[in-house]
């Protein structure tokens, strides 16, 4: 089923709401991205009401949706009604420390994680710099994001020593479960990861055809 074109932010997140998932980028699915169903002429034109790169801030800043690097390192958005079976399917039954114990993550996603036991939400550059992290750490946030242990938060702005903002937004990140709620993200935690792949193929078939499991794949 063709996607149709969206003009504005509500229209969007309704569309997400309506499929469960949507990449922000084009994708190997045809038409399946929001760059394909709005019109190129108002992106990055900083107008927070039709351009869509400024829609992702208010989308991750409204903790309504979900927004990461989750399609193959690229972002795209989750809606909650279906994030419990992503993140089950993503995590493949582990929360992290079960994984990190059970040699399934590397120590640089340790690092990355022990921030966040004092810290509900951290800019990507603080991250880096904290976590000591030099090789690697962009492919470390993307593993983390893709495995629904990280989730973009919200955006930020460097300061300077006048604190005042300079620069392009940052990513914030921070766990799922302090962004959605613990009930969000671990609801599906009663299912295998294999149901919780059937149930989400079965919510993108119309939409995605039979793409939808390329979707899916971490």
């Amino acid at each position: 089923m063709p996607l149709p074109h969206v003009k504005t932010l509500s229209e969007l997140v309704g569309l997400i709401d309506e499929i469960g998932m949507l990449p922000f980028f084009p994708c190997p699915i045809p038409g399946f991205s929001v760059a394909e169903i709005t019109d190129s002429r108002v992106w990055w034109t900083d107008d927070p009401e039709y351009d869509p790169w400024q829609w992702r801030i208010r989308i991750a800043s409204g903790r309504r949706i979900a927004y990461g690097k989750v399609f193959g390192g690229k972002a795209g958005f989750v809606s909650l009604n279906c994030y419990s079976d992503f993140a089950n399917l993503r995590r493949d039954g582990y929360d992290f420390d079960a994984l990190y114990e059970d040699g399934k993550a590397p120590h640089s996603s340790m690092c990355i994680m022990k921030l966040f036991e004092n810290r509900n939400s951290i800019p990507s550059y603080e991250i880096k710099a904290l976590s000591g992290i030099q090789k690697g750490f962009q492919s470390a946030v993307a593993r983390l994001q893709i495995q629904t242990y990280l989730t973009i938060s919200g955006f930020t702005r460097r300061r300077n020593k006048r604190s005042e903002e300079y620069g392009w937004p940052i990513a914030e990140l921070s766990p799922p479960e302090l962004v959605f709620g613990e009930d969000i993200v671990r609801g599906a935690y009663g299912r295998s990861p294999e149901e919780s792949l059937m149930r989400l193929e079965e919510r993108l078939r119309p939409y995605a055809g039979c793409g939808a499991s390329s979707l899916l794949s971490p």
